[in-house]
């Protein structure tokens, strides 16, 4: 039982792509009975175990992951089930591509990237005109797991031309470093670091030494959620779409539970406050129940 999200992307063809390698990589490492839950379901689940038998509840589930965040509102009951196929205690499913990688990409962008070039020029040979760096090679460095990319020959040499005639030669050394060291996901966890501090405390500093480079960013709260202004909007307009698909209303919804770790953000608890109030949040087990809930899943009651 494999665990999705309920949109690996928006496209249809890509989305199915998706499942097709996860499939794929399953069968690989030997399994060939593979079924697919969506992961707030399996939350869900989780959530389910809480209840004494009888108990029948609607619940709003709030799934923060890495790479996307997913909801679904869906009827839960303590105790065992005669039906195995519970499809249609499932009223809505929705997900945005939006969660904790987002976040940190923001800050990479607007806090870091700086150090690596975002703002150095350089001139092209023969020209006296200034231009910037070129945006793909910031913003590829912006996502952890795509900075490897820039390891190709041509982007590597690229940068090397790119050195001759910029205006902020040590930036450029920087990335360099960054991408022959491969030191992008320390950087990166360092960036989460501080984002995760913010959550308890109203300042925070990103820091991180490599070689010559060395990073002190100061970042508070409030900025940390200027600067993902449009993340938390796409996250909202989500959460409202999934609570009118399920044809109820915020006070007919009987509690809110939020899993994983992006669910920590103040910003986030607060949006779930504005909607349901504060007395419906019953968090548990914020970094479990989606892997406790897959090992609960039965293949009737799947994606």
């Amino acid at each position: 039982m494999l665990g999705r999200p309920v949109v690996f992307s928006t496209d249809a063809d890509k989305d199915a792509l998706a499942e097709q390698r996860l499939e794929k990589a399953a069968r690989k490492a030997g399994f060939k009975h593979i079924w697919f839950q969506y992961e707030p379901v399996a939350a869900a689940l989780t959530y389910e175990e809480t209840l004494s038998v009888g108990q029948e509840r609607t619940v709003f589930i709030g799934d923060f992951g890495g790479g996307t965040s997913d909801f679904t509102v869906i009827r839960v009951k303590g105790g065992a089930f005669e039906r195995s196929d519970r499809r249609s205690d499932v009223l809505s499913l929705g997900g945005v591509y939006v969660a904790g990688d987002k976040f940190d990409s923001q800050i990479m962008w607007d806090k870091v990237a700086h150090y690596f070039g975002r703002y150095a020029r350089y001139q092209p040979m023969g020209k006296r005109q200034w231009h910037d760096i070129p945006t793909t090679i910031v913003k590829t460095l912006c996502q952890w797991h795509r900075i490897p990319l820039l390891r190709a020959r041509d982007t590597r040499e690229l940068i090397r031309v790119l050195k001759r005639t910029t205006d902020n030669r040590q930036a450029l050394d920087h990335l360099e470093n960054i991408i022959e060291d491969n030191f992008g996901f320390a950087l990166f966890q360092a960036i989460e670091k501080a984002k995760c501090e913010l959550s308890g405390c109203d300042q925070a500093t990103i820091r991180f030494s490599e070689g010559e480079l060395s990073i002190a960013e100061p970042i508070n709260k409030s900025e940390f959620e200027t600067l993902n202004g449009d993340n938390f909007q796409q996250i909202e307009r989500c959460i409202d779409e999934v609570i009118a698909q399920s044809g109820l209303t915020a006070a007919q919804i009987d509690a809110v539970s939020l899993t994983g770790g992006t669910s920590k953000i103040p910003y986030i608890q607060n949006l779930f406050v504005e909607r349901f109030g504060s007395d419906k949040s019953e968090n548990h087990n914020a970094f479990t129940s989606v892997a406790h809930g897959l090992g609960s899943s039965v293949p009737l009651f799947v994606a």
